[in-house]
């Protein structure tokens, strides 16, 4: 088992071909390492991550799960060793079977009923021309009423000089008059 990889080989094997398979150079991922770890990996560190020669932190694989849109059971996928085992960091080995069960199942996609999001669709379409035409109506009944305050502004505002012509010298009332 000595000759077989390690865990940390087989998930830099497939950041690798994620990475490439993206046209992404190093330094882009260690650029967008640092949106998760709060620091970028400088590429040297992304060199040493896809030979397999620095382990990685739970923390680091779901990051470039998010990054490459896979799962973490897809970077713990050995499919382009030939081996039937892996070696642990203590030397010993495990079979590929047992890694296997320990990672998990890779998760299966479901078929998807395109007449049902089509449907989904239409409906969200209706749902939307409903409200734009209540937006519209809501937004015509409120020009409308601004056009009568306007007008009644403007009236009142062509009556003003009467108004205070009608009131030029006449005193104001106090409490004096009013006794």
């Amino acid at each position: 088992m000595e000759d077989d990889p390690t865990i940390d080989q087989i998930v830099g094997a497939n950041v690798r071909q994620y990475r490439t398979g993206t046209s992404m150079a190093q330094h882009e991922l260690g650029s967008k390492m640092e949106v998760y770890l709060g620091r970028a990996w400088p590429a040297q560190t992304v060199s040493l991550a896809e030979k397999g020669r620095r382990p990685f932190a739970v923390t680091e694989l779901v990051a470039l799960a998010d990054i490459f849109a896979v799962t973490v059971t897809d970077l713990l996928d050995p499919a382009d060793y030939a081996s039937s085992a892996i070696t642990l960091p203590s030397g010993s080995g495990m079979y590929l079977t047992w890694y296997l069960a320990l990672a998990g199942p890779a998760p299966r996609t479901s078929e998807v009923d395109f007449g049902e999001v089509v449907d989904d669709i239409k409906h969200l379409a209706e749902e939307l021309s409903e409200t734009a035409a209540n937006l519209r109506d809501s937004a015509q009944a409120v020009s409308s009423e601004a056009q009568g305050v306007y007008g009644r502004a403007v009236r009142v505002q062509r009556k003003l000089p009467t108004v205070k012509k009608a009131f030029d010298g006449v005193s104001p009332i106090t409490d004096k008059d009013a006794e």
